[in-house]
């Protein structure tokens, strides 16, 4: 059916370590309960009684309402079920907004214990409680907290500090563009070494110069990589640079820093994830058996 990425949402590495992904999750001990209007308190209860059930995601009314039970006895099941060790987590059945505690019954489901999950969808609830859950060193508290905050961007938060982008064709002109100065400056700075300088134009950071390229298509990353201050790489990658970037004549910075031996920036990258690609190799392959040919020509 095809998928509409919205990519300014994405974002990006800023660890240096390889993608992973978790194949543990805890699907065996959650359930999933939509709310409806004359829901009765035993039936809740029946639910939350599950044997070995750790988690509930409780698809409520607008912004996180339920109706409280006849003298608050659904909220009652709701406080013992908590007060046993099971994560109950509010989401709405809308398709948008968010459940806050803006309301009378969203906030007497938060005084007994109930995570507010925002704007969370019930599916990446779903899967977000699947995987705390299975990690074996998070307690009750440490699960309701970070059931409540983005860990990933599956909940609406502050724009991240990187994300991808597509960044706009420059204006034609004779003279250099504001970003184009910017990024020559931060050039400079990488080829000097200066891991301050280029600190401190980062943090300063106007154009999104992680995202921009010189004329020969290197970016930021691909001038640091040819470099000699291998902290300079590191900078670079923790504040988002990505590893898999093609100048234009189709080289990553894994590439240039393996034909320069920058042995120190080459571990950085492939800690990272950096990789050669096909075409990448061959030229490798090609570049080793030229000098084992030139070797063999001199020892003769």
């Amino acid at each position: 059916m095809g998928i509409d990425v919205n990519w300014n949402l994405i974002r990006r590495p800023t660890t240096l370590a390889k993608f992973a992904v978790q194949f543990a999750l805890d699907t065996a001990h959650v359930a999933c309960l939509r709310v409806f209007p004359g829901i009765t308190p035993s039936l809740l209860d029946s639910v939350l009684n599950v044997p070995n059930l750790r988690g509930l995601i409780l698809e409520t009314f607008g912004a996180g309402n339920a109706p409280s039970g006849p003298d608050g006895a659904l909220t009652a099941v709701i406080r013992a079920a908590i007060a046993r060790g099971t994560v109950i987590v509010n989401v709405s059945q809308c398709p948008s907004g968010t459940v806050s505690p803006l309301y009378a019954p969203a906030s007497a489901l938060g005084a007994a214990g109930v995570v507010f999950g925002r704007d969370l969808t019930t599916e990446a609830a779903l899967t977000k409680l699947f995987f705390l859950l299975a990690r074996p060193e998070l307690g009750y508290d440490e699960i309701a907290a970070q059931m409540g905050e983005s860990l990933q961007g599956e909940m609406t938060e502050a724009p991240a500090t990187m994300q991808f982008a597509h960044l706009p064709a420059d204006e034609e002109g004779a003279a250099l563009s504001p970003a184009q100065m910017a990024f020559a400056e931060l050039g400079y700075t990488i080829a000097m070494g200066d891991v301050a300088g280029v600190r401190a134009r980062l943090d300063a950071d106007r154009h999104r110069l992680l995202l921009a390229s010189d004329y020969a298509g290197n970016t930021a990353l691909h001038l640091a990589a040819v470099g000699a201050e291998t902290e300079v790489v590191r900078e670079l990658l923790v504040r988002g640079a990505s590893v898999h970037g093609r100048n234009f004549a189709n080289n990553t910075p894994l590439w240039l820093a393996e034909k320069m031996g920058r042995e120190g920036n080459v571990e950085l990258l492939r800690m990272t994830g950096a990789m050669l690609h096909v075409e990448e190799k061959s030229k490798a392959e090609e570049m080793e058996a030229r000098v084992v040919e030139e070797n063999r020509k001199v020892e003769t």
